[in-house]
């Protein structure tokens, strides 16, 4: 009974995910040592359930192993998982590598312009681009996401992003993500998680930069 309920208030608190390893396994477990219990107060119909519940869950672990088993990544999507998308399940991360594609810009490219829609989302996994706001640069960034705060909902860029440097960034439409999210909704949550987790990140350093500005 731990198991069971533990497992399912887990997956609904999002302590852990409906499409790993753990809530198939948390599953299994419960239902085997209900199934033991059973030889005890023997009861035909909760039998039939438990190992209708053992071997689904059997057949999610194995159809997890099997998908993660033929998920490759190149050396570059390898380093942008861990810089940009820590912790996100691969089989997540695959969906949106697959639904964007890596470029390499040259200088003077626009990657956002100020007040008007964001239809994209980059990653500059190298290179130096500079942020505009009304015409006066105030920053350079030389990796991370760029457009992660309106992209989700189009909204408009809160300054020009214009590269400076041969860039090489990944790029997948806002137009895109919005169709994975409306289709999977954990796919949603972990694509909200990460661009939120992006933005405070830049909201931090950008308090840090205006601080040590103060004190010079």
């Amino acid at each position: 009974v731990a198991f069971y309920i533990g497992s399912y208030i887990a997956l609904q608190t999002g302590l852990i995910p409906g499409i790993g390893y753990s809530y198939a396994t948390l599953n299994l477990i419960g239902a085997t040592l209900v199934l033991v219990s059973l030889a005890y107060a023997f009861n035909m119909a909760s039998a039939m359930i438990q190992v209708a519940w053992i071997v689904i869950s059997a057949i999610g672990i194995t159809r997890i192993f099997l998908i993660r088993r033929r998920l490759h990544f190149t050396s570059e999507e390898e380093l942008f998982l861990k810089a940009g998308l820590p912790g996100m399940p691969k089989e997540v991360a695959r969906k949106i590598l697959d639904a964007g594609e890596w470029k390499t810009l040259p200088v003077g490219t626009f990657l956002t312009h100020e007040g008007q829609p964001v239809d994209h989302l980059y990653f500059i996994s190298s290179g130096t681009s500079g942020v505009y706001v009304m015409e006066n640069k105030v920053a350079e960034l030389h990796e991370g996401f760029v457009g992660e705060i309106n992209v989700m909902e189009g909204g408009p860029a809160s300054a020009t992003v214009k590269t400076i440097q041969k860039t090489r960034v990944f790029c997948v439409s806002g137009e895109e993500l919005r169709r994975m999210a409306k289709v999977d909704t954990q796919t949603s949550l972990y694509i909200e998680t990460h661009l939120s987790t992006s933005t405070k990140q830049k909201l931090m350093q950008a308090n840090l930069q205006l601080s040590a500005s103060k004190e010079v």
